[in-house]
């Protein structure tokens, strides 16, 4: 489990956690708000990372792209996010998952799964 601060003050948190369901590898992001869903998603067999994304505010108003995911091979030490506008930003893997919090509402395209010589492991898990 992982946990980040986002936003104006130090009491919005994030908190990433990894489960198995079904035999399959899972994770879920909760905020620290009050009634607070968890958004969710568990890996196909054949997947190299698992990823959801979302668009959440603090307490303040100010929204937030949340992306975070879970790696299923130890090769991968980076992660390539892909947004609109042809931008995109790195997410260190760490104890097999990553977090990205990005100012804004931004459009997700992609999450791009990296090794340690910049090749890509398995294939890109796009959004639908």
């Amino acid at each position: 489990m992982a946990q980040q601060t986002f936003g104006a003050n130090d009491a919005n948190k994030v908190t990433v956690s990894f489960y198995s369901q079904d035999g399959k590898g899972c994770m879920r992001y909760l905020l620290s708000t009050p009634n607070a869903q968890p958004v969710e998603r568990c890996a196909n067999a054949d997947s190299t990372i698992a990823a959801v994304r979302g668009v959440e505010k603090d307490s303040t108003g100010n929204a937030y792209t949340i992306v975070a995911g879970r790696s299923f091979s130890s090769k991968i030490v980076v992660v390539s996010i892909e947004l609109d506008h042809a931008e995109n930003t790195p997410a260190e893997v760490s104890d097999s998952g990553f977090l990205a919090v990005l100012p804004g509402q931004r459009t997700v395209i992609s999450v791009v799964p990296i090794d340690e010589y910049g090749n890509l492991v398995g294939s890109r898990y796009l959004f639908r």
